[in-house]
């Protein structure tokens, strides 16, 4: 079975992380979805949330950047 290899990236801006991106698998193929993750509860119960943006290429997840930092994922080095 494949196991998926996430590679932590140095802060960096969105921008240069889609650069990155683009510059391994194309732009063709290159899509991102916003994704919204419920990161804690506040003292009333209300959720909190942070927005992630996700990268897949052919509906394969490639990427995640949230805040300045960026992750690469890789299917035994696949991609």
């Amino acid at each position: 079975m494949a196991s998926l290899i996430a590679t932590p990236t140095k802060k960096i801006t969105k921008k240069a992380f889609e650069a990155d991106l683009i510059q391994r698998h194309g732009f063709d193929d290159l899509t991102v979805s916003p994704y919204q993750e419920e990161i804690d509860r506040d003292d009333w119960g209300k959720p909190i949330f942070t927005k992630l943006s996700l990268y897949y290429v052919n509906d394969v997840h490639v990427g995640t950047w949230q805040k300045g930092e960026g992750w690469r994922f890789e299917l035994d080095g696949e991609l």
